[in-house]
């Protein structure tokens, strides 16, 4: 048996035989109101004292002072080998303590510095037995404070030490009822099972998060390790999803390191290494949702996560972010993605920042400024490309660059940003490959507050055919980051107590009728210069009951190229979330899709298509 297997059956021995010894009742000279009753009863409650060796106290006789100090003198052992040696002493490692923090969490308990307190104050109460009894007493006091020591740094660290967990479970439950179901894809661009009957194809999900934060001083740390089949659910990518079906992904749990790293001071910036979360603005860097039909952290939260080092500096009202990092790790999960491969766009014009294919490392800089009420943003994001599969690589790096405003008044807000991105040819890029660095612009003027009770935004954006950012400036229907689009959009939101009701259209024009592919070559756009695309959404939610919530949305997608059909697609979603108890939630989701092609195969590459997507989800934090 290991020493770590001796260490968890030791103490589940001592607690199941102290149970039973305790159940007599008080000892016959302890009574009630002397001051060792209460000090018994702590260490009964934490399993530390413990009756004769066959567990016993010989029949159901109350123990007498003598028998009561034996059982101490047999405790002693037993607690030392409870409490584990702590870095800079000999005994087991800080893995071995971290592996007995989670065994802890069965059931099995560490004594407490007031355990050592009330040991102390028993030996001194029945010293005199103890002797009697041939117990070295000088030998017994050194063991006791020697172990006080050790209780106290292991209750630092403790403190230092969080461990805490997010469990999901979901099914997800699809059909596409249509006469070319290859053609229906979900709202994330996932195709859906050919079966027609909900319950024939169903895909269970299963996803942990063991969540571990230290904080000493001014340094911290943080990892995560996630474990389930979440990620292969995600065709193992999180930011460059590709249209393949559910049904195709492999049910298979993994084990893996989602993020690891530390922070430290540094000359005045707090300097992380590792593997981190970061973010900039939603033009030049953010991650975008994959996962739309459930809540998880990892999909939800717009960070990128990379493998490297980076560096914050704040003085007053100006704020420095620099990085520099890995991005080709752990199954491409923190690849720049700028245009994911889901209709409309097609293979051809799927890329990553600034046209690249295969991200390899990344560095930037992010500087804000705050002037009065006025903030002030400035970007840069350079990305280098690796050699793709298929051994031809076009481009050697992508710069992207960006300014943005923020100017408040009264509740009001007025926001412009303004992004660029560039890519340099590689010097073994075949003939003919062209930089690009034309057409390769966007911009956006917001402005957003209320009326009372209706919140309002008002924008107006222009992307250009060939602008490529990792980031998360908008989805229209299925169209994730569209690009070739110019034009307003209006949001309303309004409550009624707790009844929220919104409303949402956009009017966007094409500007070109080709863009450039990710080898540089000119391909044609799902939209066409002067070609007309509308946007509308439509959504109430109210609640159900104390913590609950019953949500209703509706989105109409209506595409007027300049010659042939008008395509739409339409998607009618119902939500319910209730919270069960203080630390789990559900979610259940119903979608309608439909899409009528009118003539036309855009955006799905079928003339009508309908299907649905159910989803029930419980999610825990511990």
């Amino acid at each position: 048996m290991t020493k770590k297997a001796m260490f968890v059956a030791l103490i589940g021995l001592t607690l199941a035989v102290a149970a039973p010894s305790f159940a007599q009742g008080p000892f016959a000279d302890v009574p009630i109101d002397h001051w060792a009753y209460e000090a018994v009863s702590q260490l009964q409650d934490h399993g530390i004292i413990i009756g004769y060796p066959d567990g016993t106290f010989g029949g159901k006789r109350a123990m007498t002072r003598y028998e009561f100090a034996m059982a101490i003198s047999r405790a002693i052992p037993v607690i030392a080998d409870m409490i584990p040696k702590m870095p800079g002493a000999t005994g087991p490692s800080e893995a071995q303590i971290k592996q007995w923090i989670d065994d802890a969490v069965k059931g099995i308990k560490i004594p407490e510095a007031q355990d050592v307190s009330n040991l102390n104050k028993l030996i001194n109460e029945f010293k005199d037995e103890l002797v009697q009894i041939g117990v070295d007493l000088d030998a017994l006091k050194r063991d006791v404070a020697s172990l006080e020591e050790r209780v106290a740094v292991l209750e630092d660290y403790h403190r230092k030490l969080k461990i805490n967990a997010k469990v999901t479970f979901f099914a997800v439950g699809e059909y596409a009822d249509s006469g070319n179901r290859a053609g229906v894809y979900d709202y994330d661009g996932r195709q859906l099972s050919p079966d027609n009957n909900l319950l024939e194809n169903i895909y269970f999900v299963r996803d942990a998060d063991i969540i571990f934060s230290y904080a000493h001083g001014d340094a911290t740390a943080k990892a995560v390790l996630t474990v389930g089949n979440y990620l292969n659910y995600l065709n193992s990518t999180v930011t460059s999803l590709t249209s393949v079906g559910r049904f195709a992904v492999p049910d298979v749990d993994d084990v893996g390191l989602f993020l690891a790293y530390g922070t430290v001071p540094v000359f005045g910036a707090d300097v992380t290494v590792g593997r981190f979360p970061i973010q900039f603005t939603k033009w030049t860097l953010a991650k975008y949702d994959v996962d739309s039909y459930t809540d998880n952290w990892k999909t939800d939260d717009g960070n990128f996560y990379v493998d490297g080092g980076k560096a914050e500096w704040t003085w007053g009202g100006v704020n420095i972010l620099a990085f520099a990092a890995k991005n080709s790790s752990n199954n491409g999960l923190f690849n720049y993605a700028a245009r994911p491969n889901v209709a409309p766009m097609s293979s051809l014009l799927r890329m990553a920042a600034g046209g690249l294919r295969s991200p390899e490392q990344s560095a930037g800089v992010r500087i804000g400024f705050d002037v009065g009420k006025l903030n002030v943003g400035a970007t840069y994001l350079a990305v280098g490309e690796s050699l793709p599969v298929g051994g031809v690589k076009y481009f050697d790096q992508a710069d992207i660059w960006g300014v943005d405003v923020k100017v408040p008044f009264g509740g009001w807000e007025l926001s412009g940003a303004y992004t660029q991105s560039d890519s340099s040819v590689d010097s073994t890029a075949p003939l003919g490959t062209v930089k690009i660095d034309d057409d390769n612009k966007a911009w956006e003027a917001k402005l957003n507050g209320a009326i009372g009770a209706l919140g309002v935004k008002v924008a107006y954006k222009r992307v250009e055919p060939n602008f490529a950012a990792p980031g998360d400036w908008a989805r229209v229907g299925r169209w994730q980051n569209p690009v070739n689009i110019e034009g307003p959009s209006v949001g309303l939101n309004y409550a009624f107590g707790k009844i929220n009701v919104m409303a949402y259209g956009a009017w966007y024009e094409g500007i070109e009728n080709q863009g450039r592919t990710n080898t540089s070559a000119l391909a044609a756009l799902p939209l066409g210069a002067d070609d007309k695309l509308q946007q509308y959404k439509a959504g109430i939610t109210f609640p159900m009951g104390q913590k609950g919530s019953l949500g209703l949305e509706g989105e109409w997608v209506k595409w007027d190229p300049a010659v042939g059909a008008s395509p739409a697609e339409n998607y009618y979603t119902v939500t319910y979330k209730q919270m069960l108890a203080e630390n789990t939630r559900l979610k259940l989701l119903y979608q309608i899709i439909d899409f009528d092609g009118k003539g036309s195969a855009l955006p799905y590459g079928a003339n009508e298509a309908k299907g649905a997507v159910a989803v029930a989800q419980v999610s825990m934090d511990f």
